[in-house]
């Protein structure tokens, strides 16, 4: 072939291919820009859509859920009969009233949370915020001793949810527990706050203390 064709075949193919591409750019994408490689939509750019917060559940329902006794036993589903008709739920599986048998071989700890009202109340309190498996008598203990105690009180505007961080000004207002109470269980690596009616216990083995639990009186 002759070379000069060749070249000349060449030379009109880049032009096509390069009025193909700028005819795709002002048609199909026209905030992209040939020269530089820039993409540009043509428009104001928006934030990404936000989701929801995902509800947190009632602190009291979650201590109560954590507080639930385990049976200790192993569900075995739902058993089909002869004529192959799943069987209602029975009550001698050692599941709790109102909840579901769940999938083979779940325990109360395991079993999915559309199975059981425990787990779905426990999965909707952030890790930070869940309350101590403090029963009726022992958050009356601790109550009793700490707000017995010859300390300052936080003021009326200060308030703190569970998993708050105490700021550093609230930081001198941060008291170590009573000797009485320390030997009551997850209580060993506590401090607490008091206001007029609550008492909050907080962590300080965090950079910043943090609210683990809120007691109220009756």
């Amino acid at each position: 072939m002759n070379p000069r064709l060749l070249l000349a075949g060449t030379a009109a193919c880049a032009v096509l291919f390069a009025s193909f591409a700028h005819a795709q750019s002002t048609t199909t994408d026209p905030g992209f820009v040939p020269g530089t490689g820039q993409i540009n939509p043509g428009h104001a750019l928006q934030p990404p859509p936000t989701t929801p917060a995902a509800p947190i559940a009632n602190p009291a329902d979650v201590r109560a859920a954590l507080l639930m006794p385990d049976p200790g036993t192993i569900s075995v589903g739902e058993d089909p009969n002869a004529g192959g008709k799943a069987q209602p739920a029975t009550t001698g599986k050692g599941i709790t009233s109102g909840e579901q048998p769940g999938p083979i071989a779940s325990t109360m700890q395991t079993k999915p949370a559309k199975f059981s009202h425990r787990n779905d109340v426990i999965d909707h309190m952030p890790t930070m915020g869940m309350p101590l498996r403090l029963d009726e008598k022992q958050r009356q203990q601790i109550f009793q001793a700490i707000t017995s105690e010859k300390t300052p009180a936080i003021t009326a505007t200060q308030t703190f949810k569970p998993a708050d961080a105490v700021p550093y000004a609230a930081a001198g207002q941060i008291h170590p527990l009573p000797d009485s109470i320390r030997g009551i269980p997850d209580l060993a690596f506590l401090a607490y706050m008091k206001s007029k009616d609550k008492v909050y216990l907080v962590s300080t083995r965090t950079a910043d203390p943090i609210v683990v639990d809120i007691l109220g009186g009756k």
